[in-house]
Order: structure tokens, then C-alpha cells, then sequence
């Protein structure tokens, strides 16, 4: 093939595959030192596409150059899959390199419709446009909802291996596989916007302005760091001010910062709320204030998350603030979850004259049960004569497994 010539002309009546008739196909090439150039085109009720495409075949991945209309394309229709999906767009490809990793050339992308099941997805142009060399490359993506440039020293196929060998120096991420890869050294700037191709794919963000996603990674001196920000995201019924949040790694932790000013729904108003964590020996180590339109604390609650086996086992810190008042917590408590049930375990709560126990009665989740006291205290003055103290118990059973 890397050095034959050929000239081939094919037209096709009616073939079957996968239990569909095709009909009307016609293709026209040639094939000159390994480089193949065609001209196709079907005309089926079911699936209506034309091609011209030139290929260097000698290459593991070919220099490409494309142009594709398809018109039709109904993929359950040509046994193709079992669900509804049907497309139809026009492509335009010029790509000098095809591989992944050192990716050259641009693609246009435009009118694309994409039916899948009940959802329709559509955009009214796409394009990418790749470029540079080796140590120093860059990705430009253009769309309607999303625009995005990738630069710098990476390979695409490598980029998410190397974000996670960074995470899990801090925390062991499940399944996690230790993989030699390339330096990475690259910063991605992204603006998406509440429109087009993402309210389709997301409804929920209607009302939200864009969305500014920023990121870097240098694995040689061990430096990744994220930034995500909006000045309103509407979500899932809330409405968000002033969302800004940051991941960045630093010499013994992976830090993380969230804050936004307000947020609101139908039945919840929250004013300026920031979480601060920071992950380290496969912990997590937070706290969680809430202020009041006045800007005073009135919720603010800190604790260490750990993983265990399939669970996870939290503890509070001392510290808690709960609708202004403050509250000590016992030492050496623990909640632990998963799918079998929940252990708590000496999780004690006191303020002034007030308490609240909450223990479980066996250490194993499949068998245990929680008990819960409260206690409140009147002082010896009091004018009602009264027991100094009343308490109140229960228990509930574990979830089921």
C-alpha cells in the first residue's frame, strides 16, 4: 500500500450490513504512493452522505484532509445501535498530524444536530484549530457556548494521568495506577457560557452569566492548580453570587478554597459562605462558615473527612458555631458511613445548661443501633420547682444494608 497506484471506481445498487439494505453507493479514488484520495457519496432514506477525503496511508496517523456533509445519518435505523440516534452536519478537517499527542491543523464543525433517545442537541458552528511544536503547543476551541485555549507542553492523551498522579500525592484515589508519562507544563484558559450546546446538554444553568474556568500543571515542580468563577450560576433551583473556587497544590497539602456571597432558592437564603480545605495524608481537613446579611458568623463548623474502605468516617472539631451560639465538642468523636449503615461513636455536643449524646451501641454497622440523650439544666433559683434534670432517649435502627 505505501507504494501502489491505483485507480478505482465503485458504485453499489444495494448491499446488505448488519441486517440493512444500503442503496445508492457510489466512490471514485485514486491511490498514488501510498496517498488515497476519494470521492463517495450514499443516498439512502436512512443514511444520505457526502465525502471527499485525501489520506496519506503510509503514515501510523495519516495527514488528513476531509470534507463531509451528512444529511441523514439514523444509526437505529441502520442496526447500528439499539437506542435513537440520528445526526447530521457538516465537517471540514485539514489535519497535517492525526496523532492525539502532537495534533496539527483545524476543524470546522458546522449546522451539527445530534438525536439521541428524547434529547436533541445542536450547534450552529464548532471549530478547533491546533498548532506548534513539541515543547510548545497549543489548542484553540471556538463554539457558540464554549471557548477555550490549551497551551503549552503536554500530550493530550496523558493529561488526565498526570492531574491525578499530582492529586494523589495527597489523597490515594481509588483504582489509581502509577503510569511513566511525559513532562507536562500547560495552562488551559476557558470561558463557557449559559447558552447554545450547554443548555441543551444543561438546562438547569438558564440565567447564569459564563462561567471562567482557569487551570495550570508543571509536574516537574509539582504545581497544578484550578480556578472556577462566575458572578451568577443558577443550579438545580439556587441561585449562586459570586461563586469562586480554587484548587492549588502546595509543599504538604492540596488546598482548597470555595466562597460566594449569597445564594438563594425558593426556601433557603444563604449570605457570604466559604468552605477551606486542605488535603493531606489521604485526609481532609475543613471548615465551614456561614455569615449573616450583617456579615457575623452564624454557622461555622470544621472537621477531618477520611476514607475508609468504601466509607468514609468524619470528625468534628472542637469549635462550633450554631445559629450564633457556640458549642463545645467532645474529643475523639467519629460518624462513620457506608453502605452497610452508620457508627457514631462518642459524639458529644454542650452549651451552657444544654447537651446532646449520640452514641451507637456496637461497633459493627450491620448490627448496631444509635442512642440519643439530650439533657437541659435549670439553676437552683429557678421559681418552678423541677427535677435539675431531664433527659430523653431514643433509638433508631441502622439503615438496611
Amino acid at each position: 500500500m505505501k507504494k501502489a497506484n491505483a485507480k478505482y471506481s465503485l458504485e453499489v445498487v444495494s448491499a446488505q450490513v448488519k441486517g440493512y439494505t444500503y442503496k445508492n453507493v457510489v466512490a471514485n479514488g485514486t491511490l498514488e504512493n501510498g496517498v488515497d484520495k476519494t470521492t463517495a457519496s450514499i443516498h439512502d432514506p436512512n443514511i444520505s452522505v457526502e465525502l471527499d477525503v485525501t489520506a496519506d496511508l503510509k503514515s501510523t496517523y495519516p495527514p488528513l484532509k476531509l470534507d463531509m456533509q451528512v444529511d441523514t445519518l439514523n444509526a437505529k435505523a441502520l442496526n447500528l445501535t439499539t437506542d435513537t440516534l440520528s445526526l447530521s452536519g457538516h465537517i471540514v478537517a485539514d489535519l497535517p498530524s492525526t496523532n492525539p499527542d502532537d495534533l496539527v491543523g483545524t476543524v470546522d464543525i458546522n449546522n451539527l444536530s445530534v438525536t439521541s433517545g428524547s434529547q436533541h442537541y445542536s450547534t450552529d458552528s464548532l471549530s478547533l484549530v491546533a498548532s506548534g511544536t513539541p515543547d510548545n503547543k497549543s489548542i484553540v476551541v471556538k463554539s457558540d457556548a464554549i471557548n477555550a485555549e490549551l497551551i503549552g507542553q503536554y500530550k493530550l492523551t496523558e493529561m488526565g494521568q498526570a492531574v491525578e498522579q499530582t492529586v494523589n500525592q495527597y489523597y490515594n484515589i481509588p483504582g489509581y495506577q502509577q503510569k511513566n508519562i511525559s513532562p507536562e507544563n500547560w495552562q488551559l484558559n476557558a470561558t463557557i457560557r449559559a447558552g447554545g450546546l450547554v443548555l441543551q446538554l444543561a438546562p438547569s444553568l438558564q440565567g447564569s452569566d459564563s462561567i471562567s474556568v482557569k487551570a495550570h500543571l508543571n509536574t516537574a515542580s509539582n504545581d497544578f492548580g484550578m480556578t472556577v468563577q462566575s458572578q451568577k450560576l443558577v443550579a438545580s433551583g439556587y441561585e449562586i453570587d459570586s461563586l469562586n473556587a480554587t484548587v492549588q497544590t502546595a509543599a504538604n497539602a492540596l488546598n482548597v478554597d470555595v466562597s460566594i456571597e449569597g445564594a438563594k432558592s425558593t426556601s433557603v437564603q444563604l449570605y457570604r459562605t466559604a468552605l477551606t480545605a486542605a488535603v493531606a495524608n489521604n485526609q481532609l481537613d475543613f471548615t465551614l462558615d456561614s455569615k449573616d446579611k450583617k456579615n457575623t458568623t452564624q454557622y461555622a463548623i470544621g472537621g477531618l473527612l477520611n476514607q475508609v474502605g468504601s466509607g468514609f468516617k468524619v470528625s468534628v472539631k472542637p469549635d462550633l458555631t450554631l445559629d450564633y451560639s457556640k458549642w463545645n465538642v467532645s474529643p475523639n468523636n467519629s460518624v462513620q458511613y457506608d453502605s452497610t449503615g452508620v457508627i457514631v461513636n462518642n459524639l458529644s455536643l454542650s452549651q451552657g445548661q444544654q447537651s446532646i449524646t449520640v452514641n451507637s451501641t456496637s461497633p459493627s454497622t450491620t448490627a448496631a443501633s444509635i442512642a440519643c440523650a439530650s439533657s437541659s439544666r435549670r439553676s437552683a433559683a429557678a421559681p418552678t420547682p423541677a427535677s435539675p434534670r431531664r433527659s430523653t432517649s431514643s433509638r433508631a435502627s441502622a439503615p438496611p444494608t
